[in-house]
């Protein structure tokens, strides 16, 4: 088990010398940040992260085309995975990942290795995920001991988090009341299903915004992360709060 990152997934390409989300857009990282990676025939997966709780600053800087000097200090690469070595088990491939990355002439300061743990029982991961949600960590990943890497939802690779949280699309903003008057007040938006297809169900977001936010609401036609704690009996989910834009 390890911790879920509230970050950018992202997928290091090392003969294009470049990030790319997993819907292929690029991530704009400074030269600095990426002269020592790996080329050639290697892919790693991982997340660029900030700290606990700062997904919408991470969106921010790594989709900004002209903004290195944000990078400096604030962007960590947390690699979790060798894609390269799909047919291994994953021990073998965060083994790989430790002697490159741990320590040695070929470390960076700024990449990090997430750490995993063995899962000895139920409370031993409930008693992690306390932990982690006290500090305003987002919740714990469970791998299946020698697991393949396998693109995309897996069986083997399962979340573990105190609230759901999923994608929709944004088909229209709503004006607010009360102290939201003149800004949004919340977005209409539309279910995704887990292969990212709409599904007709439409639904508010009206909470977890900043005023910045509501001031400058995600576009029609965006896709956001909202999070719930479940689905009403009419397949909709209750008490939907906004987490941010997605980042690809």
């Amino acid at each position: 088990m390890s911790e879920k990152l509230d970050g950018v997934r992202a997928i290091w390409h090392g003969d294009k010398g470049v990030f790319l989300s997993r819907e292929g857009n690029p991530f704009y990282a400074p030269p600095w940040f990426t002269k020592r990676f790996p080329r050639g025939n290697i892919k790693l997966d991982g997340e660029l992260f900030t700290v606990r709780g700062g997904f919408q600053d991470c969106v921010s800087i790594v989709r900004a085309h002209n903004r290195p000097d944000r990078w400096k200090f604030s962007v960590s690469y947390q690699v979790f995975d060798v894609p390269t070595m799909a047919d291994q088990p994953f021990e073998e491939r965060l083994k790989w990942l430790k002697r490159r990355f741990d320590g040695g002439k070929d470390a960076i300061r700024w990449v990090h290795v997430l750490q995993h743990e063995t899962c000895k029982s139920k409370k031993h991961l409930i008693d992690r995920l306390d932990e982690v949600c006290a500090n305003k960590g987002e919740g714990m990943m469970l791998r299946q001991a020698g697991s393949l890497y396998i693109q995309g939802r897996s069986r083997s690779l399962l979340k573990v988090k105190r609230f759901l949280d999923a994608d929709a699309i944004v088909r229209a903003h709503e004006g607010g009341s009360g102290k939201n008057v003149g800004v949004c007040g919340a977005l209409r938006v539309e279910m995704l299903d887990d292969k990212g297809d709409p599904t007709g169900k439409l639904f508010k977001v009206g909470s977890g915004f900043t005023d910045a936010q509501r001031k400058v609401p995600p576009k029609i036609g965006a896709t956001i992360i909202y999070r719930y704690q479940e689905l009403s009996n009419s397949g909709t989910p209750r008490f939907p709060t906004f987490v941010g834009e997605r980042a690809d």
